[in-house]
């Protein structure tokens, strides 16, 4: 009997994320950093970007754009409000994770774990999609595209 109610709570632990649209990180003329999302639909009201060296960024809002937004994430204005203390290292090495989400649920865009460096060398125009580190801590290859091919929702 037991392994039955055991079995009943495995299978009920079925994960369901509707993972649509990108997310990237560019810089503007103030020189901060921000973060440019593409939902495709997705209702995003969590920014959040921590780093393995105290990097520690969550940003919220009541009112989820529906389209395409972008959050400067050392001056994030109205309808985004940052939970706690914005917290950027900016150290060269520091690992950094990028995401966008819907807090309380199951939806998301495609983040982006890279470095400081990484997002430090991106030229003018140029948004960094996609992750530079892969699961076992090698580096990949940039993915860099401008900043009219990002604002491009494809299926």
């Amino acid at each position: 009997m037991l392994s039955s109610v055991l079995l009943l709570t495995a299978c009920g632990n079925i994960i369901t994320t509707d993972i649509r649209g990108t997310l990237g990180v560019t810089w503007n003329e103030a020189g901060h950093p921000e973060v440019i999302v593409q939902p495709c639909g997705l209702k995003i009201d969590w920014i959040s970007v921590g780093g393995n060296e105290g990097t520690d960024v969550d940003l919220l809002t009541e009112s989820p754009p529906g389209g395409e937004f972008i959050v400067d994430l050392m001056d994030a204005d109205e309808p985004w409000a940052p939970r706690g203390d914005v917290v950027l290292k900016f150290s060269d090495s520091e690992t950094v994770r990028f995401t966008g989400a819907k807090e309380w649920g199951d939806s998301q865009v495609g983040g982006i774990l890279t470095t400081w460096n990484r997002v430090a060398n991106l030229n003018e125009g140029e948004v960094l999609i996609g992750d530079t580190i892969d699961i076992d801590g090698s580096e990949l290859e940039p993915h860099i595209v401008t900043r009219d091919y990002f604002s491009t929702c494809t299926d």
